[in-house]
Formats: C-alpha cells, sequence, structure tokens
C-alpha cells in the first residue's frame, strides 16, 4: 500500500507491521507499561496516525530517555518500526492536531527483530503523560 501525506510518500506493508508488533516482547519497566497504558489518552492524534501504518503506539522498538518530574512522566525519541520503504520524505513535520515531531529513517538505529525493508518513525519532540 502506499501512502501520501504531508511527510512523504510510503511503500507499507500494513499486515506484515501488524505482525511485527503482535510478535515482539515489550519492555516491562514501569514507565514502559505506564506508556502502553496511557498512551492513547495522552496523545490520540499520534495513535491514530501510526494506526494508518499498521503500528501499534502502545508499543514502540526503543524509549531511548524516559523520566519523571513534577509535570509527568517525560518520553523522548519513542521510535516505531513500520515494514516497507521510504519513497520520499519530508523535514521533520509537526503532527497535525499535535505538538508531536516526526521523522523519518531507512532502517533502525537498534534493530529487534524486523526482517525485509523497513524504516522507523521516531518523535522528535517529547511525550508527556501527565500525573493522575
Amino acid at each position: 500500500m502506499v501512502i501520501k501525506n504531508e511527510f512523504g510518500i510510503f511503500e507499507v506493508d500494513i499486515s506484515k507491521t501488524k505482525q511485527y508488533y503482535k510478535r515482539k516482547h515489550p519492555c516491562e519497566c514501569d514507565l514502559c507499561v505506564l506508556f502502553r497504558e496511557r498512551i492513547g489518552d495522552a496523545e490520540p492524534k499520534l495513535v491514530e496516525f501510526l494506526e494508518g501504518f499498521g503500528v501499534n503506539a502502545a508499543e514502540p522498538d526503543e524509549i531511548n530517555i524516559s523520566f519523571e518530574d513534577d509535570e509527568g512522566y517525560s518520553y523522548m525519541d519513542v521510535n516505531y518500526t513500520v515494514c516497507g520503504r521510504i519513497k520520499a520524505v519530508a523535514p521533520n513535520v509537526l503532527l497535525a492536531g499535535s505538538n508531536i515531531e516526526l521523522c523519518f529513517e531507512n532502517g533502525f538505529c537498534c534493530p529487534n527483530s524486523q526482517d525485509g525493508e523497513y524504516f522507523t518513525i521516531c518523535t522528535e519532540s517529547t511525550i508527556t503523560i501527565p500525573k493522575q
């Protein structure tokens, strides 16, 4: 399937991407569990956008930095795998209706169990999940 949007043009195998997320094993640390439980409420536009690529937003491949502060729980450089390839890509762009800046890269800096062609969608801005 070809996806064209403000970020670029992508050739995506949605079925293979969904299968990838079904077979991977998520991190079980407290901050990652909290992220999985609350990302849908904190960033619904991100979740909706990623679903269009077959990605489960609650199951990132990598969260490079996570920490707790007075505002809540912050997550930086959240990376997701998409099976397929980038045909054309724009520079980092804000996701409409959100404060999340996204970037797209062929391959992945921290390989997991990907096979075949794949690319990474990465958040370039901080995702904050408020304290309740």
